[in-house]
């Protein structure tokens, strides 16, 4: 998710320019994969709030509801 993932991102680019080829399967993270409600500004409002609400969510403590 975002910035998080830019760590494995950067190893397997590199292993790609470098080696020809990256050491996993990167198909799911393929840009093509978008369809044109991605592109929604409505659409991306709700996302948001869904990602990051299960990004973010308090597993334990008293905020737990």
């Amino acid at each position: 998710m975002g910035i998080a993932a830019s760590g494995g991102v950067g190893k397997f680019l590199t292993e790609w320019i470098i080696d020809g080829m990256p050491s996993i399967d990167l198909s799911s993270h393929d840009i093509l994969r978008h369809v044109p409600h991605h592109n929604n500004p409505q659409f991306l409002a709700e996302r948001v709030k869904e990602t990051l609400g299960k990004k973010f969510k308090v597993k334990c403590g008293k905020f737990l509801e």
